[in-house]
């Protein structure tokens, strides 16, 4: 787990490379750390566009056009 600061810097990194753009293909390698089926999240998921990039204490929290 990453120091705060350390997660801030990432936060900042990700807002200014990926706001904006569409997720193209969604790779999941360990499932079992979702909160719903699988294929059910890589379908929430893929097509939608990055809006937004935030942060709750260490973690980083990337906001979609999906919800």
């Amino acid at each position: 787990m990453p120091e705060l600061p350390e997660a801030e810097t990432i936060r900042r990194e990700l807002e200014k490379t990926v706001v904006g753009r569409k997720i193209v293909n969604v790779e999941i390698s360990v499932p079992r750390v979702l909160r719903m089926p699988a294929e059910e999240f890589k379908r929430s998921v893929d097509g939608a566009t990055i809006i937004g990039v935030g942060r709750r204490a260490k973690m980083v929290i990337v906001r979609l056009s999906s919800g």
